[in-house]
């Protein structure tokens, strides 16, 4: 009865170690976020009047982490100037879970403002996300410049 019970334990042991170990389809992930970068860039370089922009990663400059501090929880943006550059923080406010991402979708241009556009990147339905509050953020980099900078949530 012991060596039943045993082997009972066992089996549903071994079960459960195979029933959590399956593998994710990663090569998908990556051909997507590959497409989406091509997609983000296509977009800034088929307008003549676009400014180069990069999507800077963290450590930030002390003024980037103060912007990003004063927006983390409700969401917004903030300009923040610099000798040769100019930061742009932008935030999505808080979440309830994790996979939510800003995403720059272009930056144009005219008539002396320049506008970065933005999308919400959501998890996708059904997915399996952590379930930890979150405060999604991007910063990025354009050259210095004296024009208004506005960014516009889609």
């Amino acid at each position: 009865m012991k060596n039943m019970k045993m082997m009972m334990i066992s089996l549903f042991a071994v079960a459960f170690v195979f029933m959590g170990c399956q593998a994710l389809p990663q090569a998908d992930a990556t051909e997507k976020t590959t497409e989406n970068t091509a997609q983000q860039q296509s977009n800034v370089t088929d307008k003549a009047n676009a400014p180069a922009y990069e999507l800077v990663q963290a450590p930030y400059p002390a003024d980037v982490d103060q912007a990003l501090e004063q927006i983390r929880k409700q969401g917004g943006y903030k300009v923040v100037p610099a000798a040769d550059q100019t930061y742009v923080a932008i935030g999505l406010g808080q979440r309830n879970k994790g996979g939510f991402k800003p995403v720059i979708n272009r930056v144009e241009t005219a008539n002396g403002v320049t506008t970065v556009y933005v999308s919400e990147q959501k998890p996708a339905d059904g997915a399996m996300t952590i379930q930890v509050i979150s405060y999604p953020t991007a910063v990025i980099s354009l050259p210095k410049t004296s024009t208004t900078i506005k960014v516009v949530f889609a």
